[in-house]
C-alpha cells in the first residue's frame, strides 16, 4: 500500500482567515457598489447583510448581532452614528466613501469609526485587509 500523505489544513494559512465566518452589515446607497462589496465579503465566506438605508440597518441592529459595521455616511448621518456609538459601542464602523474632505473626516473619526477607506484610491480587497485589522484590533 502506497503511503498516505496526511495534510493539515489551517484556516490561518487562507488569505483574510479573521473574516471567516464573521457577521457583517454593510450599508451602501449605490446598488452596484453594494453588489460588488457584497460578493467580495461572500467569497471570503462572511455573512453579509446588505442595506440600501442606514434607517433599515438600525432596525435590523434591534434584532441582529453584527461583527462590523460598513457605511457609506453623508454629512446628514453623523447624528445617526453618534446614536450607533452609543447604542453598541463593542461594534466597530468602518466608513468607505468617495473622496472626504478633511473635516468630514475628523467629524467621523470623533464620533469614533475605527477605520475609513478612500473608495477612489482603493480596491475592493482592500477593504478586506482593512476589515481584518479592525477585527484585530477589537480581539
Amino acid at each position: 500500500m502506497n503511503y498516505l500523505i496526511k495534510k493539515t489544513y489551517s484556516l490561518s494559512n487562507q488569505p483574510f482567515a479573521k473574516l471567516y465566518g464573521t457577521s457583517m452589515a454593510l450599508v451602501e446607497p449605490d446598488a452596484e457598489s453594494r453588489a460588488l462589496y457584497s460578493q467580495k465579503l461572500k467569497e471570503v465566506n462572511v455573512n453579509v447583510e446588505a442595506y440600501s438605508l442606514l434607517e433599515d440597518l438600525l432596525a435590523a441592529m434591534q434584532e441582529n448581532q453584527f461583527h462590523v459595521v460598513i457605511l457609506s455616511p453623508k454629512n446628514k448621518d453623523l447624528p445617526i452614528l453618534e446614536r450607533m456609538r452609543e447604542q453598541w459601542p463593542h461594534i466597530p464602523l468602518v466608513t468607505i466613501s468617495k473622496m472626504m474632505s478633511e473635516e468630514d473626516l475628523d467629524g467621523i473619526m470623533k464620533i469614533g469609526v475605527a477605520m475609513h477607506v478612500n473608495r477612489d484610491l482603493t480596491r475592493p480587497r482592500d477593504l478586506l485587509v482593512a476589515l481584518e485589522q479592525v477585527l484585530s484590533l477589537n480581539n
